[in-house]
């Protein structure tokens, strides 16, 4: 249960600090009305390392994202430290407008195709209209392609579908300092056995902290909330995904490295089925490429 004091104390941590800032301001009778300040840039890109945090991109922008997972580093010099293995992921996405995204990508990993839409319900911001804090709504439906290995091969095409629903909330504390806290749900229609819940409910939290003006530090963790999964995945069973990295922020790219216990770039995957552990040579390396092209002209 540590696990659980762990996150309590970060979710009542950031709430004060939410809590203490001011959301509403008055407009002066003499002065002349503040204009509205929208806070840029909590996050260098539209991902932490795996997960999604609360940017998106702006209208008439596409993003191309082509990722790679390798192997183990601790398989050594035979395997080149992981890099003979590897899993990809390759995506498009675009704005639809400031608020508003959408993308699709497929995975090497068990083939699996992956929809989703973004939304920006609140943004950051201060002046005339004080918003503490920036709220994403993130949803995804994924298909598994691969052959499938329920029990007696009793599935229907349903039992290759998952969907993940992610609540996204983030602070720029400081020009350095970003954090976010961000519950989730992954449905699974089918599960290996009873035991296991259809529903798996999850708490993430990631952080950037910048070293340069275009380098930052990044993390994330991902906790599975104990009592949902029973069954283990390859003689191993499902461990919260960890993240440590860095981001190099071009303007047109962003380049992100980080050592991970998780393969798999699906929410689905790397939030219910990573089984390796960071501490016990289960570290692996990757790294996000990302490419913005504007699409549309526009001017507001």
């Amino acid at each position: 249960m540590a696990h659980n004091k762990i996150v309590c104390i970060f979710l009542v941590f950031f709430a004060g600090l939410v809590l203490a800032c001011p959301v509403f301001s008055q407009d002066s009778i003499t002065e002349p009305a503040e204009e509205t300040e929208y806070v840029e840039q909590t996050f260098f890109s539209t991902r932490i390392a795996h997960v999604h945090n609360t940017e998106t991109l702006e209208k008439g922008v596409m993003d191309f994202r082509l990722c790679h997972r390798m192997g183990r580093i601790g398989n050594g010099p035979a395997e080149l430290f992981g890099l003979n293995q590897a899993a990809s992921q390759f995506g498009i996405e675009y704005g639809l407008t400031s608020r508003l995204m959408f993308g699709v990508n497929t995975n090497t990993n068990d083939r699996i195709y992956l929809g989703f839409v973004k939304y920006k319900l609140l943004r950051q911001s201060t002046g005339k209209v004080n918003m503490p804090v920036s709220l994403t709504w993130y949803s995804n439906t994924e298909i598994n392609t691969a052959t499938l290995d329920y029990p007696n091969n009793q599935y229907y095409f349903s039992s290759r579908l998952f969907f993940t629903h992610q609540l996204l909330l983030a602070r720029k504390f400081s020009d350095k300092f970003s954090f976010q806290i961000a519950p989730a749900l992954v449905h699974k229609n089918m599960v290996k056995s009873r035991k296991d819940k259809n529903n798996i409910y999850l708490t993430g939290i990631g952080l950037r902290y910048k070293i340069k003006r275009k380098v930052a530090f990044t993390a994330e963790y991902n906790y599975i909330i104990p009592g949902q999964i029973y069954s283990p995945l390859n003689n191993n069973m499902p461990t919260s995904s960890l993240s440590l990295g860095v981001d190099v922020f071009t303007g047109k790219h962003t380049f992100q490295f980080f050592i991970s216990n998780s393969v798999a770039m699906n929410e689905k995957s790397f939030m219910t089925e990573t089984t390796e552990n960071i501490f016990k040579n289960g570290i692996h390396f990757g790294f996000n490429l990302s490419r913005l092209f504007n699409i549309v002209n526009y001017y507001e």
